[in-house]
């Protein structure tokens, strides 16, 4: 997972005030594939392993877990997005019997907050404006 873009504060509380917060992206990570099944002497027809979900992205502009003011600042351009999952591996073949299914694909991550994201729910934006954001969810 990536929680960052343009400013990232966690643990403590943030006060930022007077700034323009443009042009940033967080995005989430890849989930990783599935393994692939193999022949194992007597062991034929195994199913293949399933992929891991895709990282969210939190936060383009702003991500904070504490407390967070934010005054009179322009946040624009922004961007979060989510990845895609992983991919499900191969079935393993079968010699003497049908072979087995593939493992199955992760879900793709999730993008929350293009402009800001406050996980903690206390954030408290005064005077702020904000253009063109952007959330993807892949």
């Amino acid at each position: 997972m990536l929680y960052m873009g343009g400013i990232y504060c966690v643990n403590s509380a943030v006060r930022i005030c007077h700034n323009q917060i443009t042009g940033n992206t967080a995005i989430g990570s890849k989930g990783a594939d599935g393994a692939d099944a193999v022949y194992i002497g007597g062991q034929e027809g195994l199913p293949g392993g399933g992929g891991t979900s895709g990282g969210n992205g939190l936060g383009g502009g702003v991500y904070c877990d504490g407390a967070a003011e934010l005054s009179y600042n322009l946040i624009s351009n922004n961007t979060a997005a989510g990845n895609e999952g992983g991919r499900g591996g191969r079935g393993g073949p079968g010699y003497h019997s049908e072979g087995a299914g593939g493992g199955s694909g992760g879900s793709g991550g999730i993008g929350y907050g293009g402009g800001i994201y406050c996980a903690s729910g206390d954030g408290i934006p005064r005077g702020v404006k904000m253009t063109r954001t952007y959330k993807i969810n892949t």
